[in-house]
């Protein structure tokens, strides 16, 4: 995959986002409700760690969201063309109805038009610049509040505002259209649906999140751990982590009050221990080929919200029997490098010495030994199959 050049144009280093709503379809109560939500979730992800992957093409700042300017006086025409998402920009700019970028050249103007579609074919959102009084202003679209469409478009915005910023040579494709037809175009961060977009760092698309990292604690002195089984105990730990992992998270971690809740199959175990630590505990009442242990992680102070899952699968006595007499099995023939090297017998001036009494002695008791745990083995597993 071609990396991304940049051209040498101007960047929006420490976005502020001025969303418009456009049009008397947001005095409805649902779309009220949704504008508001957009609001908040837009907030709750640049609090995250969304934008620190732009580092590397010059963002040095998250977005910033203004309050929102709602419009139901006017109506947008069918379709929204460029020319009337600018027009209608600088009359509120001249009107004072929304901040002045020439004050402020960090702006970006996001309009908001319920389900008109632009002049250009098939596009959700959009990103454009355009001029009041000889000097430019920035401003993007979206036919919907989606907080996927959104970030595509800011993240695009702040990294080629002008079409002279960050884009690939052929095609002109932005940061966030190399991953749109991926299977992981997109993807929660900080808990909000948000855009991936191209990291030439990773040569991938990436979309920085902080992660929940659950692993299950090995039982002190235990030779052959086989994990959950039906009527033992297993203790789970949550750590905290994140993609990329070159991110710098030191804003973040640690989370001084991180609030944790955990999610379990009910029908399969009961909690042993309180469910909202970074640790719990379960005893297994049941065993399936594989479940997820899920925790939920937030951070009121930092505004973060993130999650984490682990599949396991839980054994029955039977399985979980079967499976330490193989591990003791492989570590006796992982075991077999003790053997003295008369097996490599080798022919020349220096043979290898002849076994002595003691070393047979050792090899039968060590052959038998093994047989022994075959014999087990094949043994447990007619007793698996039965059960």
């Amino acid at each position: 995959m071609d990396k991304l050049v940049y051209f040498g144009g101007p960047l929006l280093t420490g976005v502020l986002i001025q969303p418009i709503f456009w049009g008397a379809d947001w005095k409805t109560a649902d779309l009220h409700e949704a504008q508001m939500q957009l609001i908040a979730q837009l907030r709750q992800l640049f609090a995250g760690p969304y934008m620190q992957g732009l580092e590397q093409y010059g963002i040095t700042d998250s977005a910033i969201i203004e309050d929102a300017y709602v419009d139901i006086a006017s109506e947008p025409p069918s379709p929204v063309t460029l020319q009337s998402l600018a027009d209608y920009i600088r009359s509120l700019i001249t009107a004072g109805k929304v901040g002045d970028f020439r004050a402020q050249n960090q702006l970006l103007y996001f309009v908001f038009t319920n389900n008109l579609d632009l002049e250009i074919v098939d596009a959700a959102g959009y990103h454009m610049y355009d001029q009041l009084d000889g000097q430019t202003f920035h401003y993007a679209w979206a036919i919907a509040p989606s907080s996927a469409i959104v970030s595509h478009e800011v993240v695009e915005a702040c990294t080629n505002p002008e079409a002279t910023g960050y884009y690939q040579p052929q095609g002109g494709i932005e940061v966030a259209d190399i991953c749109e037809e991926n299977t992981d175009a997109r993807g929660f961060s900080n808990g909000v649906l948000a855009a991936s977009y191209w990291s030439n760092r990773d040569s991938a698309c990436i979309l920085p999140t902080l992660l929940a990292k659950i692993k299950l604690r090995p039982t002190p002195g235990e030779e052959c751990p086989v994990g959950p089984t039906i009527g033992v105990q297993s203790e789970f730990q949550v750590s905290i982590g994140w993609q990329p992992s070159w991110l710098d998270t030191s804003t973040w971690l640690p989370l001084t009050d991180a609030q944790f809740s955990w999610s379990f199959d009910s029908g399969l175990a009961s909690a042993e221990s309180p469910t909202e630590s970074d640790t719990l505990t379960l005893l297994w009442t049941g065993s399936a080929p594989t479940t997820k242990i899920g925790v939920h992680v937030t951070s009121e102070a930092a505004d973060l919200s993130f999650s984490g899952q682990l599949k396991v699968r839980v054994n029955t006595a039977a399985e979980a029997d079967l499976l330490q007499a193989i591990c003791r099995l492989r570590k006796d023939l992982l075991a077999i490098n003790r053997i003295p090297p008369f097996f490599v017998h080798k022919l020349g001036p220096d043979p290898a010495p002849l076994p002595s009494l003691d070393d047979i002695a050792r090899l039968q008791s060590f052959a038998k030994s093994l047989t022994d745990q075959v014999q087990k083995i094949t043994s447990l597993q007619r007793l698996t199959m039965q059960s």
